[in-house]
């Protein structure tokens, strides 16, 4: 004989009582909800933030004058309905790069875990004002064609991402690729964290989760060769998140739809049509004026009998 009679409870399979009185209830419920605070607390303490850098115009020339990205500018863009789709991939065959703000000017980053110090070009330390230092432990850069770079200047760069503000000891190298290289040195004091398919780096900074995004390279102009002067037919193509970058601030937009037109055709009426416009051909004018009718000197208003006098209603 089970006690409690056929009363049995789902929850625990046991006898006697209800699943609303189970003993075993509470102590489900304290479980999950310890368990459910721990990841809370593990989560919700960091505050993530994601960098957007501002790209300038062109940086195809990085000995030269930063170009300050914020300005107004017109913006004439030629779009299609359609994008061709890329066999690969960019940020496949891509190392990490983007723009960073020192000062008020936005140079060119790249990160990369493979490259064991932080570098910074001469002509970025000249164009920022800073001062280099003598490194204390010179050294040679080699290349993998055997050649070497003697370093023997160190300089501490301003960097920005976001809400992360640092200076960071770069040694001297010359290097066209760009202005800034952040290397092993920088990835290990931050304990950066890299996506190996998203291509992206993420680091906490004082309570706060910073995530890079990485910027896709400007795609190499190829050159053209036309025949008679006459210019090759081109596409030009946006993308979306680009437009939507470039429409910011006051930008000046043009927008042209083209229109496929359409020829008046004469039109061949069925008989029964036909027929009954024939009936009725003194109805239908034919020079219709092109405006409406002048107004003319007198006009009679036809008025509501509640709004007129006894004399004018007669």
């Amino acid at each position: 004989m089970r006690g409690g009679g056929s009363i049995r409870c789902y929850r625990c399979q046991g006898y006697g009582h209800y699943a609303g009185q189970c003993p075993t209830k509470e102590q489900t419920r304290s479980l999950f909800a310890a368990s459910t605070e721990e990841e809370a607390d593990a989560q919700g303490e960091l505050e993530e933030e994601f960098y957007e850098p501002e790209i300038p115009a062109t940086d195809d020339d990085l000995e030269g004058e930063p170009i300050d990205i914020v300005q107004p500018r017109m913006a004439v863009v030629r779009c299609t309905l359609t994008q061709p789709k890329s066999t690969e991939y960019w940020w496949r065959t891509n190392i990490f790069h983007t723009y960073v703000k020192c000062g008020d000017k936005s140079y060119k980053v790249i990160i990369d875990n493979g490259s064991c110090i932080n570098v910074v070009s001469p002509q970025t330390i000249s164009k920022l004002g800073l001062t280099a230092a003598d490194h204390p432990q010179p050294y040679r850069v080699a290349w993998i064609d055997k050649s070497s770079i003697p370093v023997t200047q160190r300089c501490q760069v301003p960097i920005q991402f976001s809400s992360y503000k640092d200076t960071v000891w770069c040694d001297v190298v010359p290097m066209d690729v760009g202005h800034i290289l952040l290397g092993r040195p920088w990835l290990y004091d931050l304990n950066v964290t890299i996506s190996g398919r998203a291509n992206s780096c993420s680091f906490i900074h004082e309570g706060k989760h910073i995530k890079l995004n990485p910027i896709q390279p400007r795609p190499i102009p190829q050159p053209t060769h036309s025949k008679g002067g006459q210019q090759p037919k081109s596409l030009n193509i946006i993308s979306p998140r680009h437009f939507a970058r470039e429409t910011t601030g006051d930008s000046v937009i043009f927008i042209l739809i083209a229109k496929e037109s359409h020829p008046l055709t004469s039109l061949e009426l069925p008989s029964d049509v036909k027929s009954i416009l024939e009936q009725f051909t003194d109805v239908f004018a034919e020079d219709l004026p092109n405006e409406l009718p002048p107004l003319r000197d007198i006009q009679h208003a036809n008025l509501p009998q509640y709004r007129m006098n006894p004399t004018e209603q007669h």
